[in-house]
């Protein structure tokens, strides 16, 4: 017998095999556990945990890039909602996006040479609006989940949700679940439109294909989408190709943080008949800029000189978190993010009219190197006296495109990237 039939994933949302699922990499610095030493002793308690209940009440609301937030610090409650939803994901079949899968079919899209309309929509305010009764229909009043998941459920969206019709907190892994399983119906409805190509979805974020470049898909989707939830008429972008064999030029639309730059000429005796380029997105670009002024606010106003290098390093590099105490049950023994392993599908045309992704990541360098080193930068004057020619040394062996081609590896530990990350935590960008 399998570990997963002996521990009875499918038919139940709390035990042991669950919960051992539920461990995070980081877990042990965020919520000051030791999982190594103590793994076992903290499945109990959220074994526990899942029959009392109380520990619902617990949580703390908190603003985050201007969105209110739900958080809980109590590691066991943490460890139940995170069971719950990935029991519901099992049950009811969800499949949760994936940022990778989803920009490589959007490549493979763009390179059809197939006449067609690209279209970005956003719904408006998602989590906040979100239908309730969808939800309690699929998932309470039928026969979907097991009792105590039931509970636990019909609990969590009392505590949150009381006399709301719409709507679920932001902050946690299960609300993005929820939010899924509401959206279900109309995703099949997307996809079975006669006009749709291809279809997209990364939470509130959609591009879709059509065949029709006059196609009114803003008027099918309103008459499709969930009661209360509506587009965000703000962010509507659409782009046309009709196929011009000598055209030289490209258009170009953003999406999961990249930028899609694409040839309108056609080359219909190739594997690729049209030309993409893809790069990191222009409002990442600008992100990043901001972190390395955000850390050099920090260095003027609290001099150290080891966690501005270890911040540019952070911020040029690549890290691996290691998944300690958790490698028992699960695929992956760490988890890799850094300039290359977020923006890894950054890629190059053939053509040169098309723009190349190296150009931003060189433009960053450059950035980065001015604003440390240049007498005319607002930041000289504590970069050159509290640096030491070691530190200096340092920050210019730090390089985007290096981190990126190469691609380099820096170590950190979890507390340490707590530290580095806390000059730009609460910014708003």
């Amino acid at each position: 017998m399998s570990l997963l039939q002996n521990c009875g994933m499918s038919a139940a949302a709390f035990n042991r095999y669950s919960f051992a699922r539920a461990l995070r990499a980081g877990d042990s610095s965020r919520f000051g556990v030791d999982l190594k030493e103590d793994r076992d002793a903290e499945i109990a308690r959220a074994i526990e945990c899942a029959r009392d209940l109380t520990g619902l009440t617990d949580y703390v609301d908190v603003t985050v890039a201007g969105k209110s937030c739900v958080s809980y610090s109590e590691y066991p409650i943490t460890l139940v909602l995170r069971s719950l939803a990935n029991n519901i994901k099992y049950r009811t079949h969800v499949k949760m996006p994936s940022r990778q899968d989803i920009v490589k079919g959007v490549i493979q899209s763009f390179k059809d040479a197939t006449p067609m309309a690209a279209h970005r929509r956003d719904i408006k305010s998602f989590y906040e609006s979100i239908p309730l009764d969808i939800i309690k229909d699929r998932l309470i009043g039928t026969a979907t989940l097991s009792p105590s998941a039931t509970k636990a459920l019909e609990s969590f969206l009392d505590i949150h949700c009381h006399g709301q019709t719409h709507g679920v907190p932001r902050g946690l892994s299960i609300s993005a679940v929820l939010a899924e399983v509401a959206m279900q119906e109309f995703d099949k409805q997307v996809k079975l439109h006669p006009s749709v190509y291809r279809y997209f979805r990364f939470s509130d974020d959609m591009l879709i294909f059509s065949y029709e470049t006059d196609f009114d898909l803003d008027k099918f989707l309103n008459e499709i989408l969930p009661s209360g939830l509506s587009l965000n008429k703000r962010k509507n972008e659409k782009i046309i190709f009709r196929n011009r064999k000598k055209d030289k030029s490209y258009q170009s639309i953003e999406y999961l943080g990249y930028d899609f730059h694409v040839s309108e000429k056609i080359e219909r005796d190739t594997p690729n008949p049209r030309q993409i380029s893809v790069c990191i997105a222009d409002s990442k670009i600008k992100k990043m800029k901001s972190r390395i002024i955000l850390s050099l606010k920090d260095f003027r106003k609290n001099p150290d000189p080891a966690l501005l290098v270890d911040r540019i390093k952070f911020l040029t590099s690549n890290y691996s978190v290691r998944r300690t105490g958790i490698n028992v049950i699960g695929p992956k023994r760490s988890v890799r993010s850094g300039i290359f392993f977020n923006y890894n599908l950054c890629k190059s045309a053939d053509i040169p009219e098309v723009p190349d992704y190296k150009k931003s990541l060189k433009h960053l360098d450059g950035f980065l190197n001015s604003i440390i080193f240049s007498p005319n930068s607002e930041f000289f004057a504590a970069t050159s006296t509290k640096l030491s020619h070691l530190h200096k040394q340092m920050i210019k062996e730090c390089s985007f495109l290096k981190g990126f081609e190469v691609p380099m590896m820096a170590k950190f530990k979890p507390q340490r990237i707590g530290a580095i990350k806390s000059a730009w935590a609460y910014a708003r960008y």
